[in-house]
């Protein structure tokens, strides 16, 4: 029993439209064998011309990349960077909140939550050296 699928139905249901633009494209390329020679010669040229032109272009090259391709060297460090600097003002933070809970405070509580507050403040408006060269 021959299996019945919607590709084979299609292919018997057109066969004679199929066959028919087949040989109607084949008696068009018998009648007209030089144009249609000049225009696949004319189609490579133009392949040619676009790929050693527009295809090859050298305006702005890619910056390197991680040997897997992710992203840039030097994003990638910059990304680190500011990661450990979250960490750190997210630490601090938290260690801010423990000591503002408490009805009393000491000097010395202070005194590390004003270097604390400095060394936020000094994270959060430390600019990246990626943003330094922007003009």
């Amino acid at each position: 029993m021959k299996k019945t699928n919607i590709f084979s139905r299609l292919s018997l249901q057109f066969s004679t439209t199929f066959s028919e633009l087949r040989s109607g494209a084949f008696a068009c390329f018998e009648r007209h064998p030089k144009s249609f020679f000049f225009l696949m010669i004319l189609l490579m040229a133009g392949s040619v011309v676009l790929c050693f032109t527009l295809l090859r272009s050298t305006g702005k090259t890619p910056p390197k990349t991680v040997a897997n391709g992710s992203m840039p060297f030097g994003e990638a460090r910059e990304i680190y960077g500011t990661a450990a600097k979250l960490a750190t003002v997210i630490e601090m933070q938290a260690e801010l909140k423990g000591l503002l809970s408490k009805k009393q405070t000491s000097g010395q509580d202070s005194l590390r939550m004003i270097e604390m507050i400095q060394k936020i403040n000094e994270l959060q408006t430390d600019t990246p050296s990626y943003e330094k060269n922007k003009p």
